[in-house]
């Protein structure tokens, strides 16, 4: 059996990247993304989850609120997280890029 799990959104930084350490000197990232919602005025938010470590460096010294970005990740469940999903960029498989 295939399956595919690839996301890829452009759209705007909600608000400044918010990264803190989970123990033995490894980081997470988190960010929400805002995308509109066929060419109308509402907005849909994404929960962005970073845990490659060179895509935190980029975030944390690149990226700040309102900045038009490009996410390639994979959408999963997030334990203790059952409402909503996230959008994962993890520390083999996706990538973060800033659009000028």
């Amino acid at each position: 059996m295939f399956t595919l799990n690839h996301v890829y959104l452009i759209g705007r930084l909600a608000e400044n990247p918010q990264s803190f350490c989970i123990g033995h000197g490894e980081k997470l990232t988190t960010f929400t993304l805002l995308t509109p919602i066929d060419g109308s005025e509402q907005l849909q938010t994404h929960h962005i989850l970073v845990e490659n470590q060179l895509c935190i460096t980029y975030a944390e010294s690149c990226l700040s609120a309102d900045n038009l970005v490009f996410v390639e990740g994979q959408l999963d469940h997030v334990a203790g997280e059952s409402d909503r999903s996230w959008i994962v960029i993890s520390k083999t498989f996706g990538g973060l890029h800033s659009i000028r």
